[in-house]
């Protein structure tokens, strides 16, 4: 387990010594998150798009992102953040991955896809409609599981750090198949 965990270590130290990986990461956590808190309430930011203007509309989005977090339980801000974070690693290193002309195992593109999934399917908090189900309104639904919803979130984080760790002990022992940009006619 150490030996694996050392490898892991290995891995995004390989990729996030280079800091443009480091910004990547942050960028797309941030597109994540709000992404998130914005998506329950997008029918109401396109209404008020035709109304308002310039740095009032920016004002308004703005006011509307800090409300929905400040509407969010603790545990579901925890969540959402920890789910945002891991989706900006998992997507720094497969870009890292893809531009060294390597390529993760179709197993590893599967819980990422899995994860990333139930991550923005309810990420945060159930009972206050944030997430990709708040857009389909199967969020109440979610209130019917023993913690509210709160364990999609908690797969969506075993599987992202799951698939996190494994790219990043596949990048330390660099042993991956090269890929075929180019397409055979």
């Amino acid at each position: 387990m150490q030996k694996k965990m050392e490898k892991i270590r290995k891995g995004l130290i390989e990729v996030f010594q280079k800091p443009q990986y480091w910004v990547l990461s942050l960028i797309i956590a941030g597109i994540f998150f709000v992404i998130n808190i914005v998506l329950p309430n997008i029918d109401t930011i396109v209404q008020v798009a035709t109304t308002l203007t310039g740095s009032r509309y920016a004002q308004f989005v703005i006011a509307l992102i800090r409300g929905g977090i400040a509407n969010m339980t603790q545990t579901s801000f925890v969540m959402l953040t920890i789910i945002a974070v891991l989706v900006g690693v998992m997507v720094s290193l497969i870009t890292y991955k893809v531009r060294m002309e390597k390529i993760f195992s179709a197993h590893d593109g599967k819980t990422t896809t899995i994860g990333a999934i139930l991550g923005l399917a309810a990420p945060g908090c159930a009972s206050c409609g944030i997430g990709l189900l708040s857009a389909v309104g199967l969020t109440s639904a979610l209130t019917y599981l023993p913690f509210k919803g709160i364990e999609i979130s908690a797969l969506s984080i075993v599987l992202l750090a799951g698939s996190t760790g494994s790219l990043a002990s596949r990048i330390a022992d660099g042993n991956s198949c090269k890929i075929n940009f180019k397409k055979k006619r």
